[in-house]
C-alpha cells in the first residue's frame, strides 16, 4: 500500500514542474471523475479554484490541469470563453419595430437567400421616392397618366402619395446599413409602375397597361397589386391571365371594406389575394373575409418607409419612416416572398408558389381553409424549406431531340448522385430511363444533356438519387410531341 502511494506520488512530483504556455487570461473548466481518489485534491485546492458544480472546478491553472490529467483524475478539461448576448441580428435603427419579420419566420429564409437581382418585382401603384436611402435597388420605371383615348407614358415615378415606398419597403428595403428598416428581399430588383398619383386615381387602363409592360418590357417574375376593383372587367381579367401564361406570380391585396365583397385582381383563381393580420395573429377587422384569400400575411401597424412628402394616412416613426396598415401592406410580404422563391427555384409557375403557401401557411381561424385566414399566416422559410429537395429542371420544348439545361443545387451542402431521367410513351408505359451521376457544389449549377431516346415520348420526368436511398421527383415537363 505504501508503494502504491510512493507511486502516484511521483507522478505529481514529476509533473508539478512541468511549464505549459498559455495566455495570461486564459481559464479552464475542469470535470473531476467521479471515480477519483478525491483525498488527493487536497494538494491543488489552491490551483483549482471555485467550484461550479460537483466535480466541476475553474482555473487559470493549466500545469495543475495537466498533472491531474496525467493522474487519471481527469473527465474533461475546456477553455472558458465569452459569449454573445443575442440581440439584433440586423443593425437597422428600426428593426426592433419590425414584428412581421419574426412573425412569418424572414431571418432564417434570408440565411437561404436575400434574393437574386436577376429577379424583378414589379409594384403597380404611385411610385416610389428614391431619394429614401433604404430603397437603393430599385430600377428605372414608368409613369401612366390617361386623358381621354390617349394614354402617356413618361419616366417620373416619384412618389408623392406614399403608398407605393411603403409597398416597397417592406419587399426590398436595405438591410443592415445601419438605418431605417429591413426589408424581406433587398437583393432584388424592383420595377416601380405608377399609375397613382393620390389613393383613388388609378384607372383600370393603365392598370392593365402596367400588367403587360411588367411582363414584356420587364420580364418581372413577380407582380404586386396593392389595389383593386370590386367590378370584374374583362380587360384586367385578360391581362392577368396573360401573365399567368407567362409564368408571372401575381399578387394582390384582398382589400379593407371587411366585407365579403369580391375586389379583383385578388378574386382572379391565378392572382394570390392576401388578407391582413395584426401583431397578435388575428385578422384585421378590415381585412376582406371571402373567397380571393389566398394566405395571410402581417398588415396592421408594419414599419417601412414612406416618401419624403405624403399624404397617405400612416403612423409617422421619422423621416422617411412609418407605420402603415391594411391589406395593401400584407401583399407585399407575399410579393416578397415569391422573389425570394424565384431567387431560389427560378422556374417556379404560379400554381407551384400557391401550391406551396397551401401547404406551408401556419393554420388560423377555423381548421383548413376559411374566408378570413385563406390558408393560413404565411412562413418564409418553410417556404423556401418546401423546395428545399427539388432541382429544376426547365420545361422541354415540343419536338426536342434533347434536354440541355441548367440543374440548380438549392442546398448549401454538395450534391452527390444522379439525374434519373425516365421517358414515358404515348400510352403512358415507361419507355426508357438515363442516368448519370452529378456533384453539384452548394448553391450551384451545372449543365446536364440527355438524349431523348424514344421515338414514341408523350411526357419526361426527372428525378435525383439523393444517395440517401431516396428518389426525388424533379418536375413534369411538357409534353413532347415525337
Amino acid at each position: 500500500m505504501i508503494k502504491k502511494a510512493f507511486l502516484v506520488l511521483f507522478c505529481f512530483f514529476v509533473f508539478a514542474g512541468a511549464a505549459y504556455a498559455q495566455e495570461d487570461d486564459e481559464r479552464y473548466i475542469v470535470k473531476i471523475r467521479e471515480t477519483a481518489d478525491f483525498s488527493l485534491l487536497s494538494d491543488f485546492s489552491q490551483s483549482l479554484g471555485d467550484e461550479l458544480d460537483s466535480n466541476l472546478y475553474i482555473t487559470d491553472d493549466l500545469s495543475a490541469i495537466k498533472d491531474l490529467e496525467s493522474a487519471g483524475m481527469v473527465e474533461y478539461y475546456e477553455e472558458d470563453a465569452n459569449l454573445t448576448l443575442f440581440e439584433s441580428p440586423y443593425n437597422d435603427t428600426y428593426y426592433s419595430y419590425q414584428w412581421n419579420l419574426a412573425m412569418t419566420d424572414v431571418l432564417r429564409a434570408r440565411n437561404v437567400t436575400a434574393g437574386s437581382n436577376a429577379v424583378k418585382v414589379a409594384v403597380i401603384d404611385s411610385g416610389v421616392d428614391t431619394t429614401n436611402p433604404d430603397l437603393t435597388n430599385v430600377a428605372a420605371g414608368r409613369h401612366y397618366s390617361v386623358s381621354n383615348s390617349t394614354i402617356s407614358i413618361d419616366s417620373d415615378t416619384m412618389d408623392t402619395y406614399g403608398h407605393g415606398t411603403a409597398v416597397s419597403g417592406i419587399i426590398c428595403a436595405k438591410t443592415n446599413n445601419s438605418q431605417g428598416i429591413s426589408g424581406i428581399a433587398d437583393g432584388i430588383t424592383l420595377i416601380p409602375l405608377k399609375i397613382f398619383t393620390t389613393g383613388n386615381d388609378g384607372s383600370l387602363s393603365a392598370m392593365v397597361k402596367a400588367i403587360y409592360d411588367a411582363v414584356d418590357v420587364y420580364g418581372c417574375k413577380v407582380i404586386n397589386i396593392s389595389a383593386g376593383i370590386s367590378t370584374n372587367y374583362s380587360s384586367l381579367a385578360d391581362a392577368i391571365n396573360y401573365a399567368y401564361s407567362k409564368g408571372v406570380i401575381v399578387v394582390a391585396a384582398a382589400g379593407n371594406d371587411g366585407t365579403s365583397t369580391l375586389n379583383y385582381p385578388a378574386a382572379y383563381s391565378t392572382v394570390v389575394g392576401v388578407g391582413a393580420v395584426s401583431s397578435t395573429g388575428t385578422v384585421a377587422d378590415y381585412s376582406q373575409k371571402n373567397s380571393s384569400v389566398w394566405v395571410t400575411a402581417p398588415g396592421t401597424l408594419v414599419p417601412s418607409t414612406i416618401s419624403a412628402t405624403y399624404s397617405m394616412s400612416l403612423s409617422k416613426i421619422a423621416d422617411y419612416y412609418a407605420k402603415v396598415s391594411g391589406t395593401s401592406f400584407s401583399a407585399p410580404h407575399v410579393s416578397a416572398l415569391a422573389s425570394l422563391v424565384a431567387s431560389y427555384k427560378p422556374n417556379v409557375t404560379p400554381d407551384e408558389f400557391m401550391q406551396m403557401l397551401k401547404e406551408t401557411s401556419t393554420d388560423l381561424g377555423a381548421s383548413g381553409y376559411d374566408t378570413s385566414y385563406g390558408y393560413g399566416l404565411i412562413d418564409m422559410y418553410a417556404a423556401l424549406d418546401y423546395f428545399a429537395d427539388e432541382i429544376v429542371f426547365s420545361n422541354i420544348s415540343a419536338g426536342s431531340s434533347s434536354i440541355s439545361r441548367s440543374i440548380y443545387n438549392l442546398t448549401d451542402s454538395t450534391l452527390s448522385g444522379s439525374v434519373v431521367t425516365a421517358f414515358y410513351a404515348s400510352d403512358g408505359t415507361l419507355a426508357d430511363i438515363n442516368i448519370q451521376a452529378v456533384n453539384i457544389a452548394g448553391g450551384s449549377s451545372i449543365e446536364v444533356a440527355v438524349p431523348i431516346s424514344v421515338s414514341d415520348c408523350s411526357k419526361i420526368v426527372q428525378f435525383i438519387w439523393d444517395g440517401f436511398g431516396t428518389m426525388k421527383p424533379l418536375a413534369d415537363s411538357a409534353a413532347v410531341v415525337q
